[in-house]
């Protein structure tokens, strides 16, 4: 959990900052040094990939990630939104390759910050009111 949270204040630290070109140049302007360095789109991928792929059957790990990928598109300019929009994408087809249950897909993609049932799915308003109402499917 704490790793999660500080990969995520890492990424959203960097969705508004200009990123370095990797060509360093000398005093005189002449092109001296070219290294390889990340865009947008491979931070996110880095920060995202492996632990979508390893944890799509996992409920609280899926709704952490979802709500930091959505925190992240409130931070993120226009032209970063992309990456985080297939980050989301790719999440929900994850969940959905590992739940048969569309209930089931819907809870684990349901936004939650802590990952442990906090999310809009499960609270309630005020005392004992739920948020919005379950409707149960009696076929």
């Amino acid at each position: 959990a704490r790793a999660h949270a500080r990969r995520r204040s890492c990424v959203r630290q960097l969705a508004p900052r200009r990123f370095p070109t990797g060509r360093h140049s000398d005093e005189d302007g002449e092109l001296r040094l070219v290294t390889r360095t990340l865009d947008w789109e491979g931070y996110v991928r880095l920060a995202c990939d492996e632990i979508r792929l390893a944890g799509a059957s996992s409920p609280q790990v899926t709704r952490r990630m979802k709500a930091a990928l959505e925190d992240l598109k409130t931070v993120a300019p226009p032209e970063r939104q992309a990456a985080l929009d297939r980050q989301l994408s790719l999440l929900a087809a994850s969940v959905r390759r590992a739940y048969d249950e569309e209930r089931d897909v819907d809870a684990a993609l349901a936004v939650d910050q802590q990952g442990i049932g906090s999310g809009e799915d499960l609270v309630v308003d005020g005392p004992g009111a739920p948020v919005e109402a379950v409707t149960e499917d009696r076929s």
